[in-house]
Formats: structure tokens, sequence, C-alpha cells
């Protein structure tokens, strides 16, 4: 997964990132393309590539690298962005957009909005994916019995003597 963002929504995604880390998920925080192309290309085409920005304010500088990008293309930004005629001609790069309902466009609303909004999306996101994992993992793995479960069988006691045995 590749989040393409500004800060501070880059230091509010680093959480969601080190979660899907811990369960062996690649997640890259960038701010850039052009920079990181040659790495993005390592990663082949099975990608999920989301732009997280309330106010697409990284859109029009990522639009025309982003689209070269393969795998699946989403961006998380406001719906009044979404209703700007201005902004229809980017619509088109994108598989996927989630809109953020936002009260006002005030700066201070904003930040404290985008802020909790962009964390709980994905928050909503992170719940998924573990749960598709876990789904993924039981269906793959048979179930292993662990050891001494069975509470009938004592654990042997090492001692010198059976060191000295063996």
């Amino acid at each position: 997964m590749l989040l393409f963002c500004a800060r501070p929504y880059s230091l509010w995604l680093r959480e969601f990132q080190s979660q899907l880390i811990a369960w062996n998920k690649s997640v890259y925080i960038l701010e850039e393309i052009k920079l990181y192309y040659p790495t993005i290309k390592q990663l082949g085409t099975n990608l999920c590539n989301i732009i997280v920005s309330p106010m697409a304010f990284i859109v029009e500088p990522l639009a025309q690298d982003f689209i070269s990008i393969p795998g699946i293309k989403a961006l998380v930004t406001s719906l009044s962005v979404l209703q700007n005629a201005s902004f229809e001609k980017y619509l088109q790069y994108f598989d996927r957009i989630f809109p953020l309902k936002f009260k006002t466009n005030h700066y201070d609303y904003l930040e404290i909005y985008g802020k909790y909004a962009v964390g709980y999306l994905f928050d909503i996101i992170l719940g998924e994916v573990i749960k598709l994992v876990r789904e993924n993992r039981s269906s793959i793995v048979p179930s292993i019995k662990k050891p001494f479960a069975d509470r009938s069988l004592k654990r042997q006691h090492i001692t010198e003597k059976t060191v000295s045995e063996a």
C-alpha cells in the first residue's frame, strides 16, 4: 500500500503504518512520487495507492506521476472538493473516492477535523485489513495443537541428573 499525503496527515498515518507492519503488511507513506519512483516500480503491480488530502492540495502536483503507478487508485478528500467543477478533471484518475464531509472550510476546523476524520477512516480500514488477514490465515493454516495444551501431560523437569543421562 502506498499512501501519498502531506504533513500533518503523514504524521497521523504513521500509527496506521506501524500497525500494518506488525501484521506483516507493507505500507509506505510518501509525499512525492518522482523521488521514490524506482522503489515504487520494484513493489510490483498489485498496489493500493491512496492520496490522502482533505483539501486536495497535493492532487494536482501528483496527478501526472500518480496515473503511471500500477494498481488501484483511491482518494480521500472532502466533499466540497469533489463538488468543485475545477476538480472534475482529476476524478478520472481514481478508482475509488472516499469523501469526508466538512461543515466549514475554515483552516482550524480542517486541521482538527482532518486529523480525526482521517485517523478514524484509517482505523476502520485497519480493522478490515486485520479481519481479512485473520480470515485468510485461519483458512490457510491448519489448526496446530499447542504444546502442553493437554493438561494431563506433565512437563519434565530438567535436572542435572537428566541432563547428564542424556
